[in-house]
């Protein structure tokens, strides 16, 4: 009945023997987010299971929506993506959620499309099957923490656990190995290391944290992810947002899904109300050129405010890091001096060279 109704979020109900059905919730507005911003390599796709919102599981996508900002942080806020309700939480459950989305993204280029996780061993090998030209990003707070759980639970004091994580992922640990010889180096040192220190620490190490950064580290991954280290803190974030609309109390199905559908309309309500300067956000800088005034917006016809806010919600802004040639045939990223000296701030042909007189003894 839900899934049939052409108002609901409700998009997909799943039904297999012997388990207890699956929701996949969704509106147009949060596909085609997907589709235009995280596609495009603007927000990274962050998925989190929670707890104590009904009597199944529920698990949460969300992104950063960078064509506002909130007024009050001027950050990009945090907007809920498809959200999957479920029971167990093995590959076969969490692929018929990603397998759902794979199909319905089928015409976008997913290639720049990154999804960041905790370790959950089912939820990443169905996103990797799903999708396999995307990119997939760890929490590194969850590994961090997982790795110092293990030595703590190992026995193995504050002052070796601090080195082993340094070792691992400080300045010149292994994630920011230059090369496969330096990785290879450095991860045969941290092997030898760790089995000084416990045995059982080193068969964790060796057979899985080493393969887990080795994959990270080899495969694409986006600026700056082992330096600032991405973190599912949005998702929790969100978790946040729907615990507190629920009141902290676990909710029947049906009322848990009426207050996420009330969620979704208020983000995408904002959204617009921003062209117009009103509401929680304002209109980012690379947006700047679709904000018009309330009395214009009143003045445009349902159609024009449609197309308006269609164009503002799939521009995506062009990437600052590359340039196109003359031609318009190739684009290249940019080098970041230009070809300038140091400390220069005018245009080349416009820098004059000033040589210094020798003072004459």
């Amino acid at each position: 009945m839900l899934a049939g109704n052409k108002d609901t979020i409700v998009r997909s109900i799943i039904r297999e023997k012997g388990k207890a059905p699956c929701l996949i919730l969704y509106s147009d507005s949060q596909l085609e987010d997907l589709k235009h911003m995280c596609c495009s390599g603007l927000s990274i796709v962050g998925v989190d299971k929670t707890f104590n919102l009904c009597d199944m599981h529920v698990t949460v996508t969300c992104y950063k929506q960078i064509a506002v900002v909130m007024e009050k942080t001027k950050e990009p806020p945090i907007f809920m993506g498809p959200i999957y309700i479920h029971d167990n939480s093995d590959f076969d459950i969490f692929s018929n959620f990603f397998n759902h989305l794979r199909v319905k993204l089928i015409d976008a280029d997913t290639e720049q499309l990154f999804f960041g996780t905790d370790e959950e061993a089912g939820l990443v090998k169905s996103i990797k099957t799903a999708f396999p030209e995307s990119g997939h990003i760890l929490c590194i707070r969850h590994l961090k923490g997982n790795i110092k759980q293990k030595m703590i639970d190992d026995g193995i004091d504050k002052k070796d656990r601090e080195s082993v994580l340094d070792s691992i992922f400080g300045d010149q640990g292994l994630v920011h190995s230059d090369d496969d010889i330096c990785f290879d180096v450095k991860c045969e040192q941290i092997e030898d290391r760790t089995k000084e220190l416990s045995a059982s620490f080193h068969r964790y190490f060796a057979t899985r944290v080493a393969r887990t950064i080795r994959d990270l580290w080899e495969g694409t991954t986006p600026p700056g992810y082992f330096d600032k280290g991405w973190t599912n803190n949005n998702s929790e974030s969100l978790n946040h947002v729907l615990k507190s609309a629920i009141n902290w109390q676990s909710k029947p199905l049906l009322d848990l899904i009426v207050i996420i559908e009330e969620i979704v309309e208020t983000q995408f309500k904002d959204l617009q109300r921003a062209l117009v300067s009103r509401g929680q956000y304002r209109v980012a800088d690379s947006h700047k050129h679709f904000e018009i005034t309330a009395t214009s917006w009143v003045n445009k016809t349902v159609q024009e405010r449609e197309r308006l806010t269609k164009r503002f919600k799939s521009y995506i802004p062009p990437d600052k890091r590359v340039i196109t040639s003359t031609d318009g045939m190739m684009n290249v990223i940019k080098p970041r001096a230009l070809g300038k000296k140091i400390g220069q701030r005018k245009r080349k042909i416009n820098e004059r060279t000033t040589t210094f007189k020798k003072k004459k003894d």
